[in-house]
């Protein structure tokens, strides 16, 4: 497997993206199938997902999800090129960025939830780490930079993630980054709200947006892929929508963004051809 991991604070626009991406997984225009693993730790919340947009009606937004659980969603994505792509996506919990906050703060954790759900992270991350190659998006909402949770923007959040992501090491010393990292991704949802004028490159627009208001934190994922040579020392900045939403609850769900995130993914991972020279190329793809 490939695993894809996706961070985002509460209400940061994570749980919608990643329902978009399994909705376009599921019904893409560059995919054949998707074969889900019903096995699971996340069988069930992943179907959910892959159920959630339908770009030819009008869909309704999911209410907030619990921010204290963490899901592996496993399944098999099949390319048009007949390619076959193992995949398992882990939506990481809400509640972490808190639990990481406090940990970088000195704090003891208020709820024994926050223990649990820390717990969780360092069994993924460190203690039962595994060889599969990796990719991390992170996910920030486009104009909530000054909207506190908790009573803290996210930057905050997002800065003691830093902190505590640096601190982990595997059982050699090095950065958990090091050795199976692909890439690493920061999303940027609701880009809508971006408005340029005439002659206005919005992609620059949006970078300004996120130096300007995330610099510390984007700074310190591009460090972390310069130390361990992850994506040429690059973190790419991917814009997100979900489509038209009226009423904050109905969407007319615009399938690009989340297809372009799929196609991504199909890109940067591993894919097997099924047949007679499925174990050559195999080889050959290392």
């Amino acid at each position: 497997y490939t695993e894809v991991y996706f961070w985002g604070i509460p209400s940061s626009g994570k749980t919608c993206a990643l329902g978009a991406i399994m909705s376009a997984a599921k019904n893409g225009t560059n995919v054949k199938a998707m074969h889900p693993d019903g096995n699971c730790q996340g069988a069930a919340y992943m179907m959910q997902l892959a159920d959630l947009f339908d770009p030819e009606a009008v869909s309704v937004l999911p209410p907030r999800t619990d921010v204290q659980d963490t899901y592996e969603m496993r399944f098999t994505l099949v390319g048009e090129d007949g390619r076959e792509h193992k995949l398992a996506f882990i939506d990481l919990s809400g509640e972490l960025f808190t639990c990481m906050h406090l940990k970088a703060s000195g704090l003891p954790f208020e709820r024994q939830e926050q223990a649990d759900a820390i717990n969780t992270l360092d069994n993924i991350l460190v203690k039962n780490r595994t060889n599969n190659r990796k990719i991390h998006f992170f996910v920030v909402e486009y104009g909530a930079e000054n909207r506190q949770y908790e009573g803290l923007p996210q930057i905050n959040y997002l800065k003691a993630t830093l902190n505590y992501i640096n601190s982990l090491k595997d059982n050699k010393g090095n950065s958990i980054f090091k050795t199976s990292t692909d890439a690493i991704y920061l999303v940027v949802t609701k880009v809508d709200k971006l408005k340029a004028h005439k002659g206005q490159n919005k992609s620059a627009l949006l970078s300004e947006h996120v130096i300007g208001h995330y610099g510390d934190f984007y700074n310190g994922l591009k460090q972390i892929c310069e130390a361990n040579q992850i994506n040429g020392g690059k973190v790419s900045v991917l814009p997100f929508s979900l489509g038209k939403v009226c009423f904050q609850n109905y969407c007319k769900f615009n399938t690009a963004y989340a297809e372009s995130i799929v196609n991504l993914i199909m890109e940067r991972s591993d894919g097997y051809r099924i047949g007679k020279r499925g174990l050559l190329e195999s080889i050959l793809r290392g």
